[in-house]
């Protein structure tokens, strides 16, 4: 039997309040579906600090009411990224994402900041 493959993640799990956290999953869709508690998910680059991610995002999350922001750029508003959010390194030569690595951890660490007034943290992206 094959064994799954597993990546190491940032989640950021805004509807329920909790911090930013790192961990592992099995790079299967049907975890990320039921960590972003949403039914079409969609992959897309972004900027954090000096380097590019891939955003596990939900596809259909602006088009829901009450949702709260997990990301967003400074620079421009039509960026920003509302529902839970998982933060995986650059897809490789076949498509697959990547695990993050120590650097890229430390690194978006410091760019998650509390909302003033919240009890929840959003990740600060360049665009």
């Amino acid at each position: 039997m094959e064994e799954k493959r597993k990546i190491t993640v940032m989640y950021s799990n805004v509807q329920d309040n909790e911090p930013p956290k790192v961990i592992d999953i099995e790079d299967e869709l049907d975890n990320y579906y039921k960590l972003l508690k949403c039914d079409d998910i969609e992959i897309v680059q972004r900027q954090v600090g000096f380097n590019t991610y891939c955003f596990v995002i939900d596809g259909c999350g602006r088009l829901k009411a009450k949702q709260r922001t997990s990301s967003m750029s400074l620079q421009d508003s039509r960026y920003g990224i509302v529902g839970n959010l998982i933060v995986t390194g650059l897809s490789d030569e076949e498509g697959n994402l990547t695990s993050l690595t120590p650097a890229q951890i430390k690194e978006l660490n410091n760019f998650f900041i509390p909302v003033q007034g919240k009890d929840y943290k959003v990740l600060i992206q360049r665009w």
